[in-house]
C-alpha cells in the first residue's frame, strides 16, 4: 500500500498529504476484512454475493492503483528504488508472521514443493498484493514507465490474460499448462493478471493534467457509476450461477477502480485540514496485513456468524495496528 505522506505510509511518499486517499484506504481495508470474513454469505446469500463477489472486489485493484499513483509522484529513481525495497521488506516480514499457515498450506497440497515455490514467489491469501505491486513497480523503475505505449500494451495483455483465465476457461476445466494445482485464483492474482494492469493505470493517471481539473462532482458521479457497474456484473454472475468462482470482476473493475481513486483525490481536496488523522493510512495498512491472522485464529476455535467474525477481526486488527504504531521498533510493519 502506498502512502500519502512521510508519516502515513509505505514507502516513500509525496510531499503533501491526500486525506481523501487516506480515508479511502480505511474503506478498502474494511472491504478486505468483509471479503475474508465472507460477510452474510450464509445468512443473506444474495447480499453476501453482491458484496463478497462484487463491491469488496474493488479493494485490492484500487490499492494497486493508489500505489501506481504515488510511485509516479515520487519521480526520483532513488526514492522509487527505496519504495520497492520497503514493499519487499514488508512482504518478507509478514510472510514470516504468517509462516505457520504458509507451511501448512504447502504441506496440505498434492505437490508441496510446487506450492511452496508458488507461495514464496506470488504470496498467499491477501499477501499476494505485495509481490505483485513490488514487481510492477520494479518493471516501471527499470524503464517501462518511460515508454507509455509499451506499458499500455503490457497492461492490456495482462488484463486480457487474467480475464481469459477467469471467464474463458470453464470452471471445471484445468488451467492450460497448470492442471488443477491449488485451485485457480493465484494464476491471475499476480503481477501479470492484476498487478501491472492496475498499478500501471494509476501511474499513467498521475501524469494526466486533466485529472487535477476534473470537477469533484464529476469525479463523484463517475465513482457512483463505477460502483453500479460492479454491482451489475456481480448480479449478472449471480443470475448466471457463476458467482462463487472467486472471480475478480476485471471487466467492471477496470473503470470502477480508477473512478473511485479520482473521486477520493478530488473530493479530499475540499476537506478542511485535520479532518482525517495523520495515522489513518497506517491504520489501514495494519488492518490489511493483520486481520487474516485473527480470522484464522477465530475460525480455528469457533464458527461465529460472519458479521461477528468481521467485527471481531476488524476490532482486533485496529488494536494491533494502534499498538504497532506506538513503538518505533514495530511501526514499520504497518508502513
Amino acid at each position: 500500500m502506498v502512502a500519502s505522506d512521510r508519516r502515513s505510509a509505505p514507502p516513500g511518499p509525496p510531499a503533501r498529504r491526500l486525506p481523501g486517499i487516506d480515508l479511502l484506504k480505511i474503506v478498502l481495508a474494511v472491504m478486505v476484512v468483509g471479503l475474508h470474513a465472507q460477510l452474510w454469505r450464509q445468512d443473506h446469500p444474495l447480499a453476501g454475493q453482491l458484496l463478497g463477489e462484487g463491491l469488496f472486489r474493488l479493494a485490492v485493484p484500487t490499492f494497486l492503483l493508489i500505489n501506481g499513483w504515488f510511485f509516479g509522484a515520487l519521480g526520483d529513481r532513488g526514492r522509487q528504488r527505496a519504495w520497492i525495497g520497503k514493499l519487499l521488506r514488508l512482504y518478507l516480514a509478514w510472510s514470516l508472521i504468517y509462516g505457520a499457515d504458509l507451511v501448512q498450506t504447502a504441506l496440505a497440497s498434492p505437490q508441496p514443493g510446487w506450492t511452496a515455490l508458488r507461495l514464496l514467489l506470488l504470496g498467499d491469501r491477501h499477501l499476494w498484493y505485495l509481490p505483485a505491486a513490488a514487481t510492477a513497480a520494479g518493471l516501471c523503475w527499470l524503464g517501462l514507465d518511460r515508454h507509455p505505449r509499451a506499458l499500455l500494451a503490457l497492461m492490456a495483455a495482462g488484463w486480457l490474460y487474467g480475464f481469459a483465465l477467469q471467464d474463458g476457461v470453464p470452471a471445471d476445466a484445468p488451467l492450460p499448462g497448470f492442471g488443477d494445482l491449488d485451485g485457480r485464483p493465484w494464476a491471475w492474482r499476480n503481477v501479470l493478471g492484476v498487478g501491472l494492469p492496475f498499478f500501471g493505470l494509476g501511474l499513467l493517471l498521475q501524469r494526466q493534467a486533466w485529472v487535477s481539473r476534473l470537477p469533484a462532482r464529476h469525479a463523484a458521479g463517475l465513482a457512483a457509476l463505477g460502483l453500479l457497474a460492479v454491482l451489475a456484473e456481480a448480479w449478472w454472475h449471480v443470475q448466471a450461477g457463476t458467482a462463487d468462482r472467486d472471480r475478480d470482476l476485471l471487466l467492471s473493475l477496470l473503470p470502477a477502480a480508477p473512478a473511485l481513486l479520482l473521486a477520493a483525490l478530488r473530493l479530499g481536496e475540499r476537506w478542511p485540514p485535520g479532518l482525517v488523522p495523520r495515522e489513518t493510512a497506517r491504520l489501514a495498512h495494519g488492518v490489511y496485513f493483520s486481520h487474516m491472522a485473527l480470522i484464522l485464529a477465530i475460525q480455528h476455535g469457533a464458527a461465529p456468524a460472519s458479521g461477528t467474525l468481521m467485527l471481531a477481526a476488524l476490532t482486533g486488527a485496529l488494536l494491533i495496528s494502534a499498538l504497532l504504531l506506538r513503538s518505533r521498533h514495530t511501526r514499520w510493519l504497518v508502513g
